[in-house]
């Protein structure tokens, strides 16, 4: 659950445009000096002069409802947004203008750090993407937080809800084996198709047949080994578990 962070040296970048870009530097979009997977939405502050970075990520919302997103940088930074998980799907939601010298952390002493309430769907992924520019002036950093439909803040934004790329979704068919204890091997929280049979789409990374312990309403997933199997009912309250045996898998095509 982490994003990438990209780093351009010697650059001037063109806000506004979809994406943006670095004029006269023909490594940017697809050539940068420098990237890293990284477990926040916030770069390194003092990174240096004169350079350009890219922070990415697929976000995924916890709950339904209206989402507030905040932006700090120096010097100038745009947040996009997607409104599905396609990356050309993106719009500006934030622009942080040259000259209003933010400081690190700092959050909230403009109004324009602070986005329009944004509608999203509970467990659903959404493409994000924080350009900067930083020039000759110390203190240059980027960061992207945000405001769940609850009140709570993230600021930044926490590894929990940020993945590099959107979690493989597998088919496969279960059958319900027991309720309320962790189980080794088992997944849990899917759907009835039929009395004996119910099909899946579960967490997973790597082509190998692994099960996790996934819980819709908190969005936590976590890999069903021997140590997930002992914690499995710290991770998720007994009440809400289900746990199927796995019958077949079908592997998508990739």
């Amino acid at each position: 659950m982490l994003h990438n962070i990209e780093l351009w040296l010697l650059i001037v970048c063109q806000f506004g445009t979809k994406g943006s870009s670095a004029a006269g530097k023909k490594s940017y979009p697809n050539q940068p000096k420098f990237k890293e997977t990284i477990k926040w939405f916030y770069a390194d502050i003092n990174i240096g002069i004169n350079y350009g970075q890219r922070l990415s990520s697929f976000y995924r919302a916890p709950q339904t409802g209206l989402y507030t997103f905040f932006m700090t940088c120096r010097d100038e930074c745009e947040l996009w947004l997607s409104s599905s998980n396609k990356p050309d799907d993106t719009k500006r939601v934030l622009f942080i203008p040259y000259g209003l010298s933010l400081d690190h952390n700092e959050w909230d002493r403009y109004p324009v750090q602070e986005s329009s309430p944004i509608n999203l769907i509970a467990g659903e992924f959404y493409f994000m993407q924080a350009i900067m520019k930083a020039d000759e002036n110390k203190y240059d950093h980027l960061g992207v937080g945000v405001r769940q439909p609850d009140g709570q803040n993230y600021r930044p934004i926490s590894n929990e809800y940020l993945f590099v790329e959107i979690p493989e979704k597998r088919s496969a068919s279960f059958r319900l084996v027991h309720s309320g204890a962790a189980l080794h091997g088992h997944v849990m929280d899917t759907f009835a198709t039929n009395s004996n049979t119910v099909c899946s789409l579960y967490c997973a990374r790597d082509l190998n047949c692994k099960s996790y312990n996934y819980d819709k309403e908190e969005g936590n997933c976590e890999l069903n080994d021997d140590l997930s199997a002992k914690n499995a009912q710290g991770l998720v309250p007994s009440e809400n578990v289900d746990y199927y045996e796995k019958l077949d898998l079908y592997y998508p095509r990739l």
